[in-house]
């Protein structure tokens, strides 16, 4: 009994600092769209757990998930941050699922040797976003531009207690 005190005790005097991670987790596809050397969006398509589909269909307009997710979007062409303009085009339920479509609006003129950098990520580390290099695709259209792309880690960017780093679609423009 006076163990099981003692421990009791520990725990609450000399209090330590803990770390959990999300327990929600949502599946990420991403394409990039090009016309005429035009890098006109960058869609996203993400596939919502069932019980934040489930939480977003009794919400309904009273929800803010969907903003929340927008914001989690980061970007940046030629190494400079871009602003947030992500938009829900489309958000439909299928088996109970809530599927989002969304779109970020570029419309630039790119060239060889631009770089492109964007990911999805929760800095409070609540939600995470699952995805990976076969989720990505291509859409170009009259253009003599191709694209090279991989999924890395990023150390230099740290949230979470600095202990979780992003993982971000690196394209170049070839």
């Amino acid at each position: 009994m006076k163990l099981i005190f003692g421990m009791f005790l520990w725990i609450f005097i000399f209090p330590n600092n803990t770390y959990s991670h999300p327990h929600v987790f949502f599946d990420a596809f991403f394409g990039v769209n090009i016309t005429n050397n035009n890098l006109e969006n960058i869609s996203v398509i993400i596939f919502l757990d069932e019980m934040n589909s489930l939480l977003e269909k009794e919400m309904g307009e009273n929800s803010t998930l969907q903003k929340e997710i927008l914001s989690h979007f980061h970007f940046s062409l030629n190494g400079e941050e871009q602003k947030q303009n992500l938009t829900v085009k489309k958000a439909e339920f299928e088996d109970d699922i809530l599927i989002m479509h969304l779109e970020y609006q570029v419309k630039k003129t790119i060239k060889k040797g631009d770089k492109l950098v964007f990911s999805l990520y929760d800095p409070e580390y609540y939600y995470t976003y699952e995805y990976e290099e076969r989720r990505f695709g291509k859409n170009i259209e009259n253009s003599s531009l191709n694209l090279d792309f991989s999924l890395n880690e990023n150390e230099n960017k740290a949230f979470y207690f600095e202990s979780i780093h992003p993982f971000e679609y690196e394209v170049t423009i070839q």
